[in-house]
């Protein structure tokens, strides 16, 4: 599954320290669990298998989008989760 997720971020900290806090917990997350690297792939002959991720193969990088109104954010959020689905399903 690709779940799309949005964190509005309180003001104890600075925006740099937020992302760089959140871009550490994220890792450390997909660190620990295989699971979240873990792609079903089909072989040539249309069989299917799981496939592991490397860390090193990863690329966790925290994006910031700065929006208007809600209509510009559902734009921003739909145009997101429609590029990671193309992406996934090339891959």
């Amino acid at each position: 599954y690709n779940i799309s997720l949005i964190y509005k971020l309180g003001r104890e900290v600075s925006d740099e320290n937020k992302i760089a806090i959140l871009e550490k917990a994220i890792i450390s997350i997909v660190k620990r669990h295989e699971i979240l690297r873990t792609l079903i792939k089909e072989d040539e002959s249309g069989e299917s298998y799981q496939a592991v991720q490397a860390l090193e193969e990863l690329s966790i990088k925290i994006e910031r989008q700065q929006v208007k109104n809600k209509k510009a954010l559902n734009q921003e959020l739909s145009k997101r989760v429609n590029y990671m689905a193309e992406k996934l399903s090339n891959w």
